[in-house]
């Protein structure tokens, strides 16, 4: 699965023709250019989802900057930190800790972070892709169409009932899926 995929199947949720790239130069293809990019934030924003956490020992700098305490890099891939912890299991929080600058600093020695990143579309699982195909026609209609009621179709698709606050629909599947794997 490409963005390319993922963007054409939302155009035709959005019943818009799809698109051959984001470049392409047609009305569709400059929407979802504009769109894209925060799509990605949201939905990666809205929960941690666990094929896209990562858990690695951190790599102390080199030199001490912030006088005695112990200076931890932030991995560049870092996109939402979900935790700092004394195992690689994520069984014992570190509590004690400032984030600074690209830095995680403490006292102590050895720490784990556990964090998420966005990986490529091609990474992600069938029931994610689901999931965000829905997101993206709900972010894109209105600007694509300009119907109201679609829009709010596709955003019930997406995210359930206004009673369930964004967390049902398509959402909610994804979500349990994922935290069953």
């Amino acid at each position: 699965t490409t963005k390319v995929d993922i963007a054409s199947q939302a155009l035709g949720l959005c019943r818009a023709g799809a698109i051959s790239s984001f470049e392409d130069g047609s009305n569709e293809a400059e929407i979802i250019s504009m769109y894209y990019p925060t799509f990605i934030k949201d939905i990666f924003s809205r929960y941690p989802w666990d094929f896209a956490t990562v858990t690695r020992r951190m790599n102390m700098a080199a030199g001490q900057l912030s006088g005695s305490l112990n200076e931890f890099i932030i991995p560049a891939e870092v996109k939402r930190i979900l935790g700092v912890y004394f195992d690689p299991e994520c069984e014992h929080a570190c509590k004690d800790f400032r984030e600074q600058g690209g830095y995680i600093l403490s006292n102590e020695n050895e720490l784990y972070i556990k964090y998420t990143v966005y990986p490529d579309e091609n990474l992600w699982p069938g029931y994610f892709v689901h999931y965000a195909i829905y997101a993206l026609a709900d972010m894109i209609c209105i600007p694509m169409t300009d119907d109201d009621e679609l829009a709010a179709k596709l955003h019930q698709k997406a995210y359930g009932s206004l009673s369930e606050g964004e967390r049902g629909g398509k959402f909610a599947i994804a979500a349990n899926i994922d935290s069953q794997q």
